[in-house]
């Protein structure tokens, strides 16, 4: 969840300096599209943990929470991109070399490289196709392919329950507590 908590403290921290830029982007490179349904008295999965919490959690959090100030902020774009599987040593750094090869070897066809992935990135930060005002919205959930990748059924099941708010609440929260 580490993640999750210092993106946004990132984001909320750098919310006044964007509003002075002449095309402001915030772009969370996670897991746009990969949302899951999340339960609202385990937002920090203290009470149950699972490696498929620890990756949904986040995504769906960060899908949500920048609902808020996307409405407050509305000339700021919020972008939630999943860059698809990028080649970077992690894998090697976590599962070492021989295990990396085998594994990098079979999925070399569907990863890109970093480069790639830095000038898709780019593109995400300067594009007028994400300007909150070309899209009457601020808040973007794209794939690898830059195709809208908003899961709409869950979201507007989350959005109906008021997970935007609950999860914005949570996060706050715990920021009030770590500071204290």
């Amino acid at each position: 969840m580490l993640r999750y908590y210092s993106r946004m403290r990132f984001v909320v921290n750098l919310l006044p300096a964007l509003q002075a830029s002449k095309s402001p982007r915030v772009i969370s490179v996670l897991a746009g599209g990969k949302e899951i349904m999340i339960e609202e008295d385990n937002l920090d999965l203290n009470k149950k943990f699972s490696l498929s919490a620890s990756n949904g959690y986040p995504a769906s959090m960060t899908s949500l929470v920048f609902k808020k100030p996307a409405a407050q902020y509305p000339t700021i774009s919020f972008l939630h991109v999943f860059p698809g599987i990028v080649a970077t040593p992690l894998m090697k750094n976590s599962i070492g070399s021989v295990m990396d090869s085998l594994i990098g070897f079979l999925t070399k066809p569907i990863f890109i490289s970093a480069e790639e992935s830095g000038e898709w990135h780019t593109w995400l930060s300067t594009s007028p196709n994400f300007a909150p005002n070309n899209s009457g919205k601020g808040i973007h959930l794209l794939n690898h392919n830059v195709k809208d990748a908003t899961n709409q059924p869950l979201m507007a099941e989350l959005q109906e329950k008021g997970f935007p708010g609950i999860v914005w609440q949570h996060t706050q929260d715990t920021f009030s507590r770590i500071l204290a």
